[in-house]
């Protein structure tokens, strides 16, 4: 059973197996913000004063209360899953002529009940929130067999390990014969273990390198010990990376939502501030003004509770007589309607900047007759996305099928005719269009259709028949 992986301590010696990487390092803070954002409200007040600061002089309680109220409105985790969720609107397919094999493969491609559409689903999914992901390519076999053909009957197979980027703590590769592989890949794995009618929490470190791999086990507090050594049948480690953009070196990126991360932070803290002074304007604070020559009331209190510094409690009310001039301070709230058109503001920056890996991108200025179709199909950085990740998982497949001896060729199709977020004139173009007979109606029906004007159910064939049932005087205008 998997566990939420907590931050590796930078390990003190090169001869230590849990040393990270400088790549690992170099985005690990913002891989950490985007997934605390993404992990919701519990993440975030969990963070305390990473992401919530505490004011000067702000009292311990106060903070604390503060803190267990504070709400995050999620804006970044909703721009993740509606970016994923529109490629993959669609089932992934197998595309050309796919060994038998490689079709039963693809109904449980990590042999933990994982479709290849579910297994590509998360892997994107980590893909986008972190910048990057990587494709384990890995082998069952089957102790004691002795033939291929013992293994094949017993059940052996590849199959695929999605590695998050957090859990690859290192990873290096060289260029031989002008293609860089991997050489070397150090993979964190933990996980809960049932014992007896406890838990305990088993972590691991993975080892591969051409023609070995290793199993090191964290012993104690800080050990590790190696529990398994064996050979490795490659001369390179099977492993692929997907990037969501452009790597400022091997696996360097940045997250492709991290500014939104950080102004989904800000409205987390504005917030927080535009309660905390809410609470203070609801209520009125009760001050008073002492007699000439008269000790303050308060203080009278404070030296009859033995209290001298400390708060005291009084009544008030009808039955009650106070000495002195008492008055009620009520705060001003004119800074709240300020705060409350931030909050606004800041929103709608966020679901903007959530929509950007989806908007189109401009192709030049080109009128409107001079567009066909296939050229308003500008491709936008989502698009870029999934080809890209396509390519990855192609490469997997591909190293799969050789491993396990398997002839011809198959390859993994992702829908790119998702629906794009609108172009500023997409809706003009394609009505005029239509008006001068430039398109047909089943045209404009599909583009609307892509752009996610008609829902992903409309048939074009119903809908021709209704508009045909339909009276001649509504149909006219047709």
């Amino acid at each position: 059973m998997p566990v939420a992986i907590q931050p590796l301590k930078q390990a003190a010696n090169a001869l230590d197996v849990s040393t990270r990487s400088a790549a690992w390092c170099a985005r690990a803070e913002e891989r950490c913000l985007v997934r605390d954002v993404v992990g919701g409200t519990r993440r975030m007040r969990a963070a305390g004063e990473r992401y919530l600061p505490r004011y000067p002089r702000e009292m311990a309680a106060n903070y604390e209360m503060r803190r267990r109220n504070a709400v995050l409105t999620n804006v970044l985790g909703d721009a993740i899953e509606n970016t994923i969720a529109r490629p993959f609107s669609q089932p992934v397919q197998l595309s050309g002529e796919a060994p038998v094999k490689v079709v039963e493969w693809a109904e449980d491609m990590t042999l933990q009940r994982s479709s290849l559409s579910q297994f590509a689903r998360t892997a994107f999914c980590d893909g986008v929130t972190d910048g990057l992901v990587h494709i384990l390519v890995d082998y069952r076999g089957v102790d004691g067999a002795l033939t291929l053909k013992d293994e094949i009957d017993g059940g052996a197979r590849p199959y695929f390990v999605p590695i998050p980027a957090d859990r690859l703590i290192a990873c290096y590769r060289e260029t031989k014969a002008g293609v860089p592989q991997v050489i070397h890949a150090r993979i964190r794995e933990c996980e809960t273990v049932r014992d007896g009618y406890g838990e305990t929490v088993r972590e691991r470190i993975r080892v591969i390198e051409p023609g070995r791999v290793e199993l090191w086990e964290r012993v104690g507090g800080e050990g590790w010990a190696k529990i398994e050594a064996k050979p490795y049948p490659h001369h390179e480690v099977p492993l692929f990376t997907f990037y969501a953009g452009r790597p400022e070196a091997d696996y360097v990126i940045d997250p492709p939502f991290i500014d939104l991360a950080y102004k989904n932070v800000e409205h987390y803290q504005l917030s927080s501030a535009y309660q905390t002074n809410l609470d203070r304007c609801n209520f009125a604070m009760l001050a008073v003004k002492p007699m000439d020559g008269a000790a303050s009331p308060v203080e009278n209190l404070r030296k009859s509770a033995g209290q001298p510094d400390g708060e005291v409690a009084f009544e008030v009310g009808p039955d009650t007589v106070l000495v002195g001039d008492w008055y009620y301070v009520e705060p001003s709230a004119a800074g709240l309607k300020e705060t409350a058109a931030r909050l606004e503001a800041l929103k709608a920056d966020m679901r903007l900047m959530g929509l950007d890996p989806m908007m189109q991108r401009a192709t030049g200025g080109i009128t409107a007759t001079e567009r066909a179709i296939e050229e308003a199909k500008s491709q936008s950085q989502l698009a870029d996305w999934v080809v890209n990740f396509s390519d990855v998982l192609d490469t997997a497949l591909a190293f799969a099928m050789a491993w396990d001896g398997i002839k011809g060729e198959a390859r993994i199709s992702i829908s790119s005719d998702f629906p794009l977020s609108l172009g500023e004139q997409d809706i003009s173009w394609l009505l005029q269009m239509r008006t001068s007979g430039d398109l047909s109606r089943e045209t404009v029906w599909e583009e609307a259709k892509r752009r996610g004007i008609l829902g992903v159910k409309f048939d074009a064939g119903a809908e021709a028949a209704r508009i045909k049932a339909e009276p001649p005087a509504l149909n006219a205008a047709d």
